[in-house]
């Protein structure tokens, strides 16, 4: 099937502090946000508005894995850089764990090449 994404395809490591995570693609990871947050775009807002609380629970649905030092490790690496990340992998989760097409193509509608 030519829509199946590759196994590690739309995978994000952030790194926090000493150490490194996967932010993995999958159903649960979708299904344990909408969940949680109202669905991936309502936590995508979240995220974008810098939201710890958001950013933690990204983490926490890609990985599998809560941590009471996680929202720590996002501050100190700094929560800007962390959200930038989540943002990605929420992209790839949205559409299943593949790049959004007009990441594929490098353009998209609303902002074609220039020429």
């Amino acid at each position: 099937m030519a829509d199946t994404p590759t196994p590690g395809a739309g995978d994000v490591d952030i790194v926090l502090g000493a150490h490194t995570v996967t932010l993995k693609c999958s159903v649960g990871a979708a299904l344990s946000l909408g969940r949680a947050g109202g669905g991936i775009a309502a936590v995508l807002r979240k995220v974008l508005d810098l939201d710890l609380d958001a950013i933690v629970a990204t983490i926490a649905a890609g990985t599998g894995k809560a941590s009471k030092d996680l929202p720590d490790l996002v501050y100190a690496q700094g929560i800007d850089t962390v959200a930038s990340q989540c943002v990605t992998w929420l992209y790839y989760l949205r559409n299943g764990g593949k790049p959004p097409q007009a990441m594929t193509e490098g353009q998209d509608e609303e902002n074609p090449p220039q020429s």
